[in-house]
């Protein structure tokens, strides 16, 4: 890919950031764009914030995205997903407050680059990030925890 960024491979004549809007579009009101190179996606004319956690891979862009998101909760996907299907994002979206994370499964794989994360998870993220585990996995399983002594 020569250090292209994914999110601009044209697939079907247009980027795949494009397709990921697009299935967004019906789901969600507002959308932010986690990047460290905001004059790549200045064409999409979007709200963008900077990676907080740069080199922290995905876990480090959730993070991000969520500290500056004006809800409560954010729906978060990878930007490289080209065939992202509006219909599971309209579900994922609508579960929002069922849970602290609301990922959907594909077979025994979590999508967590397509579930909803709540501002509780904050606090968690961080700590994985400070210690260079952010192994998006083993966070889950911590806040699942958590929760359950809660009652």
């Amino acid at each position: 890919m020569g250090g292209r960024p994914k999110a601009l491979i044209e697939l079907g004549g247009r980027p795949i950031i494009e397709r990921v809007l697009a299935a967004l579009a019906p789901a969600v009101d507002d959308v932010l764009v986690v990047t460290n190179t905001p004059e790549l996606y200045a064409f999409l004319e979007l709200p963008m914030v900077g990676d907080v956690y740069p080199d922290h891979g995905s876990l480090g862009g959730i993070y991000s995205g969520l500290e500056a998101a004006g809800g409560a909760a954010a729906l978060t996907v990878a930007c490289d997903m080209p065939f992202l299907h509006p219909d599971v994002v309209k579900l994922v979206a609508a579960r929002a407050g069922e849970g602290d994370v609301v990922i959907p499964r594909v077979g025994s794989r979590l999508e967590t680059m397509h579930a909803v994360y709540d501002k509780a998870c904050l606090p968690y993220i961080a700590e994985r990030l400070g210690r260079r585990t952010a192994q998006d996995r083993r966070l889950l399983r911590a806040r699942a925890r958590d929760r359950d002594r809660r009652g």
